[in-house]
């Protein structure tokens, strides 16, 4: 939150994805852009119940503007595995 992402002029700031979990597990989240090119991976346990996203590339750099799709697969105690995709859009402000 919050979709759209909006970053100020000159500044950078994070994306926070939030899920429910009612297990203990692990969260795995691929980023991918339009191209489908994987952009960031994030990873965080279950009972967290969010990530933030510094929106920056895997190699550290800043994002460019951009719409993204954010796999998200909760693996809990059992193996067992759940996806949903969300979509994300990134908007700097010049």
């Amino acid at each position: 939150y919050p979709n759209p992402y909006i970053t100020e002029k000159g500044k950078d700031g994070t994306v926070r994805i939030s899920w429910n979990a009612a297990t203990q597990g692990k969260v795995k989240i691929r980023i991918y852009n339009v191209s489908g090119e994987l952009v960031s991976k994030l990873e965080a346990s279950l009972s967290d119940t969010f990530v933030d996203w510094n929106v920056t590339a895997r190699d550290g750099s800043r994002l460019a503007s951009a719409y993204l799709t954010a796999v998200i697969e909760a693996i809990n105690e059992n193996g067992a595995i759940e996806r949903r995709i969300i979509k994300l859009a990134v908007i700097h402000k010049f």
